[in-house]
């Protein structure tokens, strides 16, 4: 067996691994349903997500084995660490970096070996997404591909992890910095001493009697602007209301306040988030004869805690995104690997008294499973691509008229009789320069959607109209229509509309359409009304 040597920087992955804070910790359901999908998809007995310290291999997520980690030296990691792609070992035993392997040559027999090293958005290999089976064998090129994708999303959920982790953190800290900060406030009832802050006093009429040159860092006024005014002189009509009912029953009551938010209107117009607290101020006989107090401008802090909201609801909704995306991949797959196999079974158990015909029928059937898996995996691959922002679009000289009519020739094959597209166009002997494979999947997914959704007998209506720098795309159908309250939400993934009922899909076709035309730096609009129909319209650029 021979072992690899160390890589150049190793100590900067230890140091990056270290910050994620995942060695050692429970198992997770996110990247228990990611090993899964790994076995399923390659069909595989055994399948990992290793995390590979200086001594250790620690499995993070498994699946068809019971050990928790393994010696350094031994994992097959420490040569997949030395690659950035997939490393695949058909045979261990004829690879003579692993024939002699323990666990090669043990009862615990590791025969295939295809592992995804788990790079960082930095570069850095934190460890592997590998797949293991017990006799020889390899990955066809979609399944490679499959355990690509699921790498990159182990590493995107390792990314949410550690960014909640920090956001959790930072969170706590202003939280405490925020507590320190009013408890030494409240200690101090008469703020007499210059300081940073804007500090002020008001008589009984509230008007300022004092101001610190602060006020013109805060507001672009000068003290002297500023004097004989009231605090509601700088605010809005709405905000001036709003403050006067959270200060009065402390000037009722005769006691301070401590960190009251309000927002006043700078010299030149725009919004400035305060924060005040203030004491008041006694005669000697113990009469009110005022305030006196200071502002802090927060309108910085504010804007932190908004984004930081905005992050952690972002967050929230790619974790739900992630799993929607789980569920539905393990959900749609399920189906025709269903029929496969049984299928399989049948010829293997039965062909012997079954006519050619129907040994041909099952074949049949084991060809459309697997045309349903490939164009499930298809959308799958184009989601990932469209969320790592990988689509690009390479226009090349097309005939558009000529490409048209043999799509619409295809698809009126798939249909048969049960519809009928009625192709037109004024393109004619134009040459335009579009993205090919692009635009065949955009259109393959609204006429198939045209044709899922339209009654027997129907009939679709498919335009093309080339303009001097685009091109206009229309597909309208006389189907079941979209419902208005679904509209707004048509384009994004796994939404399918309410009235579809029994209609079987996933949810991605025309999320996928959207980002498509985007990559071409196009615009897609629909039109549509339950019972009646719907039409779908996008224009792309193009150089006739």
């Amino acid at each position: 067996m021979q072992i690899a040597p160390s890589p150049k920087y190793e100590s900067v992955r230890l140091c990056a691994l270290s910050q994620y804070g995942i060695l050692e910790t429970e198992p997770e359901a996110a990247f228990d349903d990611l090993t899964r999908l790994a076995a399923h998809l390659c069909g595989a007995p055994i399948a990992l997500i290793s995390l590979i310290d200086a001594h250790h291999q620690w499995f993070k997520s498994k699946v068809g084995l019971e050990a928790t980690e393994t010696a350094y030296d031994i994992a097959f990691f420490s040569h997949t660490i030395l690659q950035r792609e997939v490393l695949i070992v058909p045979d261990a035993l004829e690879d003579e970096r692993f024939a002699t392997h323990p666990r090669v040559t043990s009862n615990l027999t590791i025969r295939f070996y295809a592992g995804m090293p788990l790079l960082t958005p930095t570069g850095e290999v934190l460890g592997t997404l590998c797949v293991i089976d017990r006799v020889p064998r390899t990955l066809t090129p979609q399944q490679i591909e499959v355990l690509q994708v699921l790498g990159q999303q182990v590493v995107t959920q390792l990314e949410l992890r550690h960014s909640l982790m920090k956001s959790v953190l930072l969170a706590e800290e202003c939280k405490a910095a925020e507590l320190a900060l009013r408890q030494s406030e409240a200690k101090f009832r008469n703020l007499v001493e210059q300081t940073n802050d804007w500090v002020w006093e008001i008589d009984l009429d509230g008007r300022f009697t004092y101001t610190n040159p602060k006020v013109f860092d805060i507001l672009g006024y000068r003290a002297e602007e500023v004097l004989g005014k009231t605090t509601f002189d700088f605010m809005a009509a709405k905000e001036a209301k709003q403050f006067s009912i959270l200060l009065s029953p402390f000037i009722a009551q005769q006691t301070p306040f401590v960190g009251l938010e309000k927002v006043l209107l700078h010299k030149n117009g725009h919004a400035v988030e305060l924060e005040t607290s203030g004491c008041p101020i006694l005669n000697e006989e113990g009469r009110l004869q005022g305030y006196r107090g200071m502002v802090r401008d927060i309108t910085k802090r504010k804007q932190t805690e908004r984004q930081m909201q905005q992050a952690l609801a972002q967050e929230k909704e790619l974790r739900a995104l992630k799993s929607q995306f789980i569920s539905m991949a393990s959900h749609e797959f399920g189906s025709p690997l269903s029929t496969i196999m049984l299928a399989a079974e049948l010829l293997e158990h039965y062909s012997h008294r079954w006519s050619e015909a129907e040994r041909l029928e099952r074949l049949k059937c084991i060809q459309r499973a697997a045309k349903e898996m490939k164009s499930l995996l298809e959308d799958i691959l184009i989601v990932g691509q469209a969320e790592a922002g990988k689509i690009q679009s390479k226009p090349v000289a097309l005939d558009l008229s000529k490409f048209c009519h043999d799509l619409v020739n295809q698809m009126q094959l798939h249909a048969g009789s049960r519809q009928t597209i009625a192709f037109t166009s004024n393109c004619t002997d134009h040459c335009v320069y579009l993205d090919e494979k692009l635009l065949r999947q955009i259109l393959v997914n609204l006429l198939s959607n045209a044709m899922k959704y339209s009654p027997e007998g129907s009939r679709i209506q498919f335009r093309v109209s080339c303009q001097e720098s685009q091109v206009l795309f229309h597909v309208q159908d006389e189907g079941i229509g979209i419902p208005p309250e679904d509209q707004p939400h048509l384009f994004e993934f796994f939404h399918r509309a309410r009235n579809v009922g029994k209609i079987p899909g996933t949810g991605l076709g025309l999320a996928i359409v959207n980002q498509l035309i985007n990559a071409m730096e196009g615009k897609i609009t629909v039109e549509s009304c339950v019972g009646i129909g719907t039409t779908f319209k996008f224009f792309l650029p193009s150089i006739l």
